[in-house]
């Protein structure tokens, strides 16, 4: 007896079942529990085709993925033996898509991410083997005990991608002809491999129930596939353990979505130093032309660094490319903490961060403990935006136990952070504690609420605690131009500083932020200051102004207070306090206009 489907090949085109993959579709779908379907070795499917595909004579088996992009996928587990091929084009074949997604499925795509691992053995096959590896790591592979009869003049034929490597690869017992064995492997690989024979020199993850375990490959070698790989083993309800050694990352990384996962940083995490590739693939933060080299996102996580575990920006090389230029786009952030919940993140070290060292953006209820930071620059070129820390759209976040040594903001809240703690902190050379910048967006209503710093040690820093926002007039566009939103800072305190040689103002408030070179405006904002506290603050300054409040004409500071500014020692005579549309001064006098 034989099923064989009909001609109408515009009923089929019309009709046939999705399969929800690379838009393929079926004639039959079939499947339950318990099912055991016979053919007594005549039973015939006919697909009404010219040539059967169901051939094994002109076929080959092989592992295929990566054509989603941003889609994590995986093969495991795989063995295949006692395979006889005739006239096929290889035994198995092993293709993936490149890193980057040109059309869509199902002729086009790219950009996936994934692993091809623990494929076991491929034994008793008649032809040679092909990897064609752009995208997806492979790992802990076996091609053994195969007599080698093919009409190409290669055993092992390998292509790789420019950011990936192969973790364990073994061959033995390839024999050619008639069982003769072949003294000398012939391969053809990319010159991005520099090491032919022997190929386990990259980085890889091993898994001991929910822990995953990641070895570094060493010097010259990228590690982030390994990286993707624990964490998409191990995200959920797991842990995932770097080693005190160094990983090279010369990608960029998306490990979010997880949860109920602790993250043990023991060693090193040292980002690459291709400029060209993180210009054009850092990912994309969605505010200001920032992007990030690293989303890590998730509920109930625990990030832990043990006081010595590091995050390694490499930012010398970015300091010496843009020689002072402010917000280069691509030019990525460390880490940025995307949409999480509920999580810690303690005793990690961030040096040498390449822009702002840290994101947290889209989240809440967020704990950043004990943290280190120190990005500077080895010659004269300024290193530039190089924020200990920057928060967005973000609610009840605690900045606890700090210490920032570096060229810019020590922590500025963005737009939409309401709810923020940060306390108990030592901060050097920085530009102090900032709210903003925000009103960059024109028409846009943003806010920053709700803000506590106290117990703050500031130690030759230029300001402790200032506002910054743009005027009301849009000039250019973001990130270095703007203008014209509206919205509130308010219900802001900056309490129990301890100032040591602040080289400028303690305090600072200007409405005037524009586009670069550009000058004028300072009355146009109509966002809203009102309710904030300065004090009180002990220690000395190197300047003899005290404060420079400039407000906007538009929308008069409201309730701006001083509580126990009086013993701040200032170089000079006397404390200047400068102030433009302050409407209602709290415990000072204005000395002087702006």
């Amino acid at each position: 007896m034989a099923f064989k489907w009909s001609t109408d090949i515009q009923y089929w085109l019309k009709n046939s079942l999705p399969l929800g993959y690379q838009n393929q579709s079926s004639a039959w779908f079939l499947g339950g529990t318990g099912l055991r379907v016979r053919g007594f070795g005549h039973g015939t499917f006919d697909g009404n085709g010219q040539v059967s595909q169901l051939d094994i004579t002109s076929g080959k088996y092989s592992w295929y993925v990566g054509q989603y992009n941003g889609i994590y996928e995986y093969i495991e587990n795989i063995v295949a033996r006692n395979i006889s091929c005739i006239q096929t084009a290889y035994a198995s074949y092993i293709k993936t898509w490149t890193g980057i997604q040109q059309g869509y499925p199902p002729n086009g795509g790219g950009g996936g991410t994934g692993v091809v691992r623990n494929l076991g053995e491929i034994t008793n096959s008649a032809e040679y083997l092909r990897i064609d590896l752009t995208c997806i790591s492979i790992h802990q592979f076996q091609h053994i005990q195969n007599p080698f009869n093919a009409g190409s003049n290669y055993a092992v034929y390998i292509v790789s991608g420019s950011y990936r490597r192969m973790g364990y690869f073994h061959t033995s017992d390839l024999k050619r002809d008639l069982g003769t064995p072949i003294a000398q492997l012939e391969f053809l690989i990319s010159s991005l491999i520099a090491s032919l024979w022997g190929l386990a020199k990259a980085g890889h993850m091993s898994r001991t129930g929910s822990t995953c375990l990641v070895t570094p490959g060493g010097e010259g070698v990228d590690d982030s596939q390994a990286i993707l790989d624990a964490f998409g083993q191990c995200g959920q309800n797991g842990r995932i353990e770097f080693q005190n050694a160094t990983y090279h990352i010369e990608r960029v990384m998306n490990t979010t979505g997880l949860v109920n996962c602790t993250v043990d940083i023991k060693g090193t995490l040292l980002w690459g130093t291709d400029i060209k590739y993180w210009l054009n693939n850092s990912l994309p933060i969605g505010y200001q032309n920032q992007s990030s080299a690293w989303f890590l996102g998730g509920t109930n996580l625990l990030v832990r660094g043990f006081g010595y575990g590091t995050i390694d920006g490499n930012g010398q090389i970015w300091y010496d490319y843009t020689k002072g230029v402010s917000n280069l786009a691509g030019k990525p952030h460390s880490l940025t903490i995307w949409k999480t919940k509920n999580s810690v993140f303690e005793g990690i070290r961030f040096v040498q961060s390449q822009m702002w060292t840290m994101t947290i953006a889209h989240s809440e209820d967020v704990l950043l403990e004990n943290i280190f930071v120190s990005s500077h620059s080895s010659n004269g070129n300024p290193a530039r935006n190089t924020d200990g820390a920057d928060t967005l759209a973000s609610n009840r976040i605690t900045f606890r136990g700090w210490e920032i040594d570096n060229g810019d903001d020590s922590i500025a809240l963005k737009a939409n952070s309401t709810n923020i703690l940060m306390e108990n902190m030592i901060l050097r050379r920085g530009l102090g504690i900032a709210m903003g910048s925000i009103g960059q967006y024109n028409g846009i209503y943003e806010y920053i609420e709700n803000v506590l710093a106290r117990n703050i040690t500031c130690i030759g820093t230029r300001y402790a605690g200032y506002i910054k926002t743009w005027t009301g007039i849009q000039q250019n566009y973001p990130p270095n131009g703007g203008g014209g939103g509206t919205g509130v800072v308010r219900n802001v305190t900056w309490k129990d500083f301890r100032l040591i040689d602040v080289y400028q103002q303690p305090v600072q408030l200007t409405q005037c932020t524009s586009f670069s070179g550009a000058t004028g405006g300072c009355d146009t904002s109509t966002l809203q200051i009102s309710d904030v506290t300065w004090g009180p603050m002990t220690g000395n300054i190197t300047y003899n102004i005290l404060a420079r409040l400039q407000c906007s004409g538009a929308a008069p500071c409201q309730n701006v207070r001083f509580d126990g500014m009086d013993g701040i020692k200032v170089n000079g005579t006397g404390a200047r306090i400068k102030c433009s549309n302050v409407a209602t001064p709290i415990g000072f006098n204005c000395t002087e206009g702006l």
